[in-house]
């Protein structure tokens, strides 16, 4: 039996303003960004000052905070759950659900099949 565990990659577009800027990565161990290589072509800024616009990898264990900071908390966040019987504890599966339509600022995030 192989002792590597099998981790299902997760993937969302990150848009601002509507245009793809990067894509947002999760397994069960790390959370990834990177920058779309068109993206980072154009005279267009950063999506926030904790990722400056450049070719590389930005990787935490924890979904970074500049993307918590676009979801609810508090009893906010619980009546969505409930209501919507999501999963408080996983934040990508959220980050997926709530964020991608309208945040409260430039960035929507958007899963990938």
């Amino acid at each position: 039996m192989n002792k590597t565990a099998h981790y299902r990659l997760r993937k969302a577009c990150v848009l601002k303003n509507g245009k793809t800027a990067g894509y947002l990565l999760a397994n069960k161990r790390r959370f990834v960004f990177i920058y779309d290589s068109d993206y980072l072509a154009t005279g267009g800024s950063s999506i926030a000052t904790g990722f400056p616009k450049a070719q590389r990898i930005f990787s935490s264990r924890y979904l970074f905070p500049f993307f918590s900071g676009l979801l609810p908390e508090g009893e906010n966040l619980a009546y969505i759950c409930r209501s919507l019987k999501l999963n408080p504890k996983d934040k990508f599966g959220l980050l997926l659900e709530l964020a991608q339509n309208e945040t409260i600022g430039a960035i929507t995030v958007r899963g990938i099949e």
